[in-house]
């Protein structure tokens, strides 16, 4: 039989076991999102990146053109627009699936002529559905 301070020395080990696994378990899911950040980020200009959810691109085009191609793809894709803002540096619309899936399309001004867009579908993402935004957007351009 143990003492009382091998027991509980037991417990700390076996309670540091089970921190260390899950914290092991943590870094691997958080870190394959950046890791595929770099992947795309190395892969040169047009590619995107998928990271927690939401899609991201820099697009060679200016702020008005990148927001007018915006506008063009919702009405394409028949989207349910709820909302819209734009300025010289931010735009975003704020729109409905059919079947009810919100989807959110920003603009950040990057330079004269270049524009990031995120798009993000639902809480935790769709990257088929926003590849498919995407690439409604990127035919306007």
């Amino acid at each position: 039989m143990q003492n009382k301070n091998g027991l509980r020395g037991e417990i700390r080990r076996r309670a540091a076991t089970v921190v260390s696994v899950f914290m092991l378990g943590a870094v691997g899911v958080a870190g394959s999102g950046c890791i595929a950040l770099a992947a795309g980020a190395a892969a040169g200009a047009g590619t995107y990146a998928y990271v927690r959810g939401e899609l991201k691109e820099v697009l060679g085009s200016p702020m008005d053109r990148s927001w007018s191609a915006v506008l063009g793809a919702a009405r394409e894709l028949e989207l349910d627009v709820e909302e819209e803002s734009k300025d010289a540096m931010r735009a975003q619309l704020d729109a409905k699936r059919a079947d009810g899936t919100s989807i959110r399309i920003r603009l950040i001004a990057e330079s004269e002529s270049a524009t990031e867009i995120r798009i993000r579908i639902g809480v935790f993402g769709n990257e088929a559905e926003s590849r498919r935004i995407l690439d409604a957007v990127k035919s306007r351009l």
